[in-house]
């Protein structure tokens, strides 16, 4: 049997007695040949058969040196190892079945390959797949199973500060890895989340996250976590108090005192867009009346009474609601009086009459609450004194002992009902 490779003749060999032959063959080139084989015989005519073959040659797998088997890494900007000096490297890197990044390299003359990764490979398991070619042979994969695992420390929250009290607050603010993402929340005393929102890290490493709700006073939890190409952090969180100041709304009218009946109104001042809420108590401390009201713009608010008030004492309270804080409340109290005035009147001394000295006391009557001014003209100047018109209609005013005269006294009562009286007297001596 003649074996030729490509027409050319390579060996000759005999076919055994069980009708097989055998012939090595060696190729130091790999490509595509045709082996054919010629029979001869002495007695038969010769016969041949060709068969065409792609001949390969083995190629050992390159050698991976980073990441190394089993190791933890975090970022690396290039895997490297050794191989056949000019062949092609294939490199791919796997997270489970997926193939996360794919290049390909060569290998140098000195035997090194290297492959750039641009891309960040989040916290997690890998396996990076590396395979040889080139020179008529293609080798298998070389495998390095690694873990990337990155630091990845939570944000820092520099607004509002741990332990603080704020008043307004309109952004949440801090330090973190410049490109991460910031999300943040602020939870309230219960936990429950107030307002969430996100915010990139700026290039200087800043981030800043506007609040656009109004927060009550009361107990709050600012939490903020950052997620980078590579991980997620933890969270940090900051507690803090809202504490803004809330005074009460001022009462205009009624004003404290005795005021007539014509009262239809309760009106006043307090924070523009706060909610005014209002009570009228009698004295009995029941309420006659509960109102509310918007304060406008100007910061003035109105609450019209649903009806006629009763003659008596009367308490107004009322206090405000922002979105930021209740206040406490304004108390003014008042008593209303529909009734005919009282004139004021002097019953003593006796008006055009003699009176017996020492003279000292005046005693009048008038409309209670209001205030008595008093005049004694006498033989040895003028006597002033005041007095205020008791719930029972009277006053009382005293004077030192007066020398025996001819005197006038003049009452002028002020207030809601002003009046005048006068009367003259002869004090003489009336032992």
């Amino acid at each position: 049997m003649d074996v030729f490779v490509d027409g050319v003749l390579i060996t000759s060999t005999m076919v055994d007695l069980g009708g097989r032959w055998r012939v090595p063959l060696l190729f130091d080139v790999p490509g595509a040949r045709t082996i054919t084989a010629l029979q001869r015989r002495a007695d038969c005519a010769a016969q041949q058969t060709s068969v065409s073959v792609q001949v390969s040659c083995p190629c050992a797998p390159p050698i991976i040196q980073f990441p190394l088997d089993q190791s933890v890494i975090c970022l690396q900007e290039q895997f490297f190892g050794v191989g056949t000096p000019g062949a092609g490297i294939d490199l791919c890197i796997r997270r489970g079945a997926d193939d996360v990044f794919c290049d390909t390299a060569a290998v140098g003359p000195d035997g090194a390959w290297r492959v750039s990764v641009p891309v960040n490979l989040p916290n997690g398991a890998y396996v990076v797949a590396v395979a040889q070619s080139g020179g008529g042979c293609a080798s298998a994969e070389a495998r390095s199973a690694f873990t990337v695992d990155c630091a990845c420390p939570p944000p820092e929250i520099h607004s509002p500060h741990t332990g603080g009290s704020v008043c307004g607050l309109t952004a949440l603010s801090g330090v973190g890895t410049p490109g991460a993402v910031v999300s943040a929340c602020v939870r309230d005393g219960g936990n429950e989340e107030v307002f969430c929102g996100a915010a990139a890290v700026d290039p200087d490493g800043s981030w800043r996250l506007a609040v656009p709700v109004i927060l009550p006073n009361g107990a709050y939890t600012a939490a903020a976590y950052q997620t980078t190409a590579v991980c997620v952090s933890g969270e940090n969180a900051n507690a803090f108090t809202v504490d803004c100041a809330c005074p009460p709304p001022e009462i205009a009218e009624p004003q404290p005192g005795l005021i007539t009946c014509d009262l239809t109104d309760v009106t006043g001042t307090g924070a523009p867009g706060a909610a005014v809420s209002l009570c009228i108590r009698n004295s009995g401390g029941s309420n006659v009346f509960c109102g509310s009201a918007v304060v406008d713009t100007n910061g003035s608010w109105q609450v019209p009474l649903s009806g006629a008030l009763a003659d008596g004492a009367y308490t107004i309270t009322v206090s405000q609601a922002s979105a930021q804080c209740t206040s406490g409340e304004a108390i003014v109290s008042f008593t209303l009086l529909c009734r005919a005035c009282v004139e004021p009147v002097i019953f003593e001394p006796f008006g055009d009459a003699i009176n017996c000295a020492p003279f000292a006391t005046v005693l009048g009557g008038g409309e209670p609450n209001s205030q008595i001014q008093l005049e004694i003209i006498g033989p040895d100047g003028t006597y002033s004194t005041t007095a205020t018109v008791s719930s029972a209609f009277s006053w009382q005013a005293e004077f030192p002992p007066m020398p025996i005269g001819d005197y006038t006294v003049i009452a002028t009562q002020l207030g809601r009902c002003p009046g005048v009286h006068q009367i003259s007297f002869t004090l003489v001596d009336c032992e």
